[in-house]
């Protein structure tokens, strides 16, 4: 995007995801962004006025309370173009998104309610061969299904 002219600004969920930004772009955590506080230091809202672009990555590590203020900045901000980028196999947030309801599933639904086109990439092309990308695709389902029982 960049590349195409646009200013783009990357959310994302912890300081050290924003150290790795420093010098390839800019990017902000989820809590200076929305101004939350977290402990005794205010944070005031990040200006994101110079951006058009703004992507929220790693955003299935947000749990509903950044969720929610997500879906009212996006509709807020229909003039930006607004991107998440994420994987329900990473990381799952803090606090849970439900106890009640598949995780996948439901945090699919929440990011489908905030974002209303969604493509999802099912195949890893850093992968040359078809059977290195067999192998992932067991290890991914030997590793993962393992741990949602």
């Amino acid at each position: 995007m960049s590349a195409r002219g646009h200013n783009v600004l990357f959310v994302v969920p912890t300081n050290t995801l924003v150290e790795k930004f420093k010098g390839n772009g800019s990017a902000t955590t989820l809590n200076k962004f929305f101004g939350i506080s977290v402990g005794e230091e205010k944070l005031s809202k990040f200006d994101h006025s110079q951006y058009n672009v703004i992507v929220f990555d790693e955003i299935y590590f947000s749990d509903l309370y950044f969720l929610h203020h997500i879906k009212h900045f996006v509709e807020q901000n229909q003039h930006k173009i607004i991107i998440a980028t994420g994987d329900t196999c990473q990381l799952k947030p803090i606090k849970d998104l439900t106890n009640i309801h598949d995780y996948r599933q439901y945090a699919d639904h929440c990011i489908n309610t905030i974002f209303s086109a969604s493509i999802y990439l099912r195949e890893n092309k850093r992968l040359k061969t078809d059977e290195d990308r067999q192998t992932l695709k067991q290890l991914k389902v030997d590793i993962f299904e393992n741990n949602l029982k």
